[in-house]
């Protein structure tokens, strides 16, 4: 047995939903869904056929129908034009025949009472338009006076003679030009008998090719009504197999609804336990995010407290140097204040000394001694000697002094640097370590995801 399509299982859920009461699962409702859509692509298949089917009649009574009328009817008009040309043409040539003869038994032929007529050119080859409507004989020829005398007389005697037999000659040459136009029209009433037989014969074959074409047309049509009727009698009979496997497909049906009922209460039963088992991990990772985050704080706070303490630290450092600077500036100046005083009692014993020398040198000038001048640039040179170490040790001590106001700040900054590294390593390894759990965690996600849906695809 063969299962119903998609539109007898359509009908039973509709009839299962309204008398039941049964509310459609959305599997359920996709194979409805499904089903519709079937049967909307078979309607619409069947028009499409229907369509190409009326298309193809119409196309048939078309060739059936008489091809190029307008130009059935341009040809005929040509031709029936045509004909009408030819016959006034010959009725004016034989009335222009007749016109002439007449003319030429009744005076001769001369230029000067030939009659104003339009030139025109007859059909055996004589140009009206150049040598007039009434032919005349040739004209005289100059006398050629190198021409023998004998042979001028023969040649008036020929022309006597010709001038005596032009009107002779004339009446043959309209007999022969009569003989020939009507020879030409016997021709050509011939030719338009021939050609009115071959349009005769053209439209008998035409008509007979219509005959063939509507019967072929006919014997078409008829398959097609068959064909049609076939098609018919077979839809009946489907569409009565059809009616028979509903019931049977109904009650296949309901099982199919119950199973699936089944199933999906199963599924969601375990879609629900699953929800719940990732909510509770979600949960679980929350803590453990905000326990992290409230440890990282702690350590961050920490961290905080221990730089204060490694500043104050430093600063007290800081400040023990500067007293200790100062405290050694103290002494140095209380030093060099001593050595100031040392020096300067070392001077006023020198000065004393120098006194007591220039005494002696005064009381020794009648013996021939230094002079008071003399002792005071010597005095003055001493002077400028010891000033200038004075000033060569004041100058070492403050380079002292800078150098280890340079260490110190060399050194803070040394240690303000490692401070920053250390902060940097700290942060680099907190945001490595949150990049890692958050790979983790979007990893777990999609496991989770993956998880959900090949449960859905079993149900």
């Amino acid at each position: 047995m063969k299962p119903a399509g998609p539109n007898s299982r359509r009908g039973i859920v509709s009839a299962m939903v309204a008398g039941g009461g049964l509310v459609l699962t959305p599997a359920q409702r996709t194979l409805v869904e499904k089903s519709r859509a079937v049967k909307q692509q078979r309607a619409a298949a069947f028009e499409a056929q229907q369509a190409r089917n009326r298309a193809h009649a119409q196309e048939t009574k078309t060739r059936c129908q008489p091809q190029h009328p307008p130009t059935r009817r341009l040809i005929l008009r040509h031709v029936g034009e045509e004909l009408a040309r030819v016959a006034q043409r010959e009725r004016l040539v034989s009335s222009k025949a007749s016109y002439h003869v007449k003319t030429n038994n009744a005076k001769p032929s001369t230029p000067g009472n030939q009659p104003q007529q339009e030139p025109q050119r007859t059909d055996d080859g004589y140009d009206e338009e150049r040598f007039g409507a009434v032919r005349r004989p040739p004209r005289e020829q100059p006398p050629n006076l190198w021409v023998p005398v004998n042979m001028i007389s023969l040649h008036l005697t020929n022309h006597m003679r010709l001038t005596k037999s032009a009107s002779q000659i004339f009446e043959l040459e309209a007999a022969e030009i009569q003989q020939a136009k009507e020879e030409t029209e016997r021709k050509r009433l011939a030719a338009a008998a021939k050609y009115r037989e071959q349009l005769a014969q053209q439209e008998a074959d035409k008509y007979r090719q219509r005959l063939d074409e509507r019967a072929e047309a006919d014997a078409y049509a008829r398959a097609q009504a068959a064909q049609q009727a076939a098609w018919r009698e077979q839809e009946k009979i489907k569409e009565q197999q059809h009616q028979d496997q509903v019931v049977l497909e109904a009650q296949r049906w309901q099982q199919d609804l119950r199973a699936q009922a089944e199933v999906l209460r199963v599924a969601q039963e375990t879609k629900e336990r699953n929800e719940r088992r990732v909510l509770e991990r979600f949960r679980l990772l929350d803590e453990e995010e905000k326990r992290r985050k409230a440890e990282r704080k702690a350590a961050n706070m920490q961290e905080v407290v221990r730089v204060k303490q490694v500043n104050a630290q430093q600063l007290e450092l800081k400040r023990q140097a500067v007293l200790r600077n100062q405290q050694e500036d103290v002494e140095l100046q209380r030093a060099y204040e001593k050595k100031l005083e040392v020096q300067e009692a070392a001077r006023r014993a020198e000065l004393d000394a120098i006194l007591i020398k220039q005494n002696q040198k005064v009381k020794l000038a009648l013996l021939n001694v230094m002079s008071a001048e003399e002792k005071a640039r010597e005095d003055e040179q001493r002077a400028l000697a010891v000033q200038a170490a004075m000033r060569a040790r004041e100058v070492e001590l403050l380079q002292q002094k800078e150098r280890k106001k340079r260490e110190a700040a060399r050194a803070q900054v040394q240690a303000l640097m490692s401070q920053k590294e250390e902060k940097k390593s700290r942060r680099l390894l907190l945001e490595h370590e949150e990049a890692a759990y958050a790979s983790k965690f979007k990893a777990e996600f999609q496991t989770w995801q993956q998880e959900q849906v090949e449960a859905k695809d079993k149900v």
